[in-house]
């Protein structure tokens, strides 16, 4: 009777499985491998461009955040230097 309550956990666990891939034959294989070294050196190069025009733009990101974060502390360093201190 314990395995009907695990019945429904067991076809969850079988419904989202993903099916087999499909089995290649050694014809299909050479044309998606002619493909594949086609396209590559132009994706490398177009991946490439795209790399750099991204870190471009973040390092400049990156460069303001850390010359506003020590803006902010060169001027909290300047408030605490004009606080009158109390000496007595």
């Amino acid at each position: 009777m314990n395995w009907i309550k695990c019945l429904p956990i067991f076809f969850l666990l079988v419904a989202c499985s993903e099916p087999p891939a499909p089995k290649l034959r050694l014809n299909n294989r050479r044309i998606a491998d002619s493909i594949y070294k086609e396209q590559i050196p132009m994706l490398t190069t177009e991946q490439d461009s795209l790399c750099k025009l991204l870190e471009e733009e973040h390092l400049d990101q990156v460069v303001d955040s850390i010359l506003n974060l020590r803006r902010a502390k060169i001027k909290a360093q300047i408030e605490r230097s004009k606080k009158p201190t109390n000496e007595e």
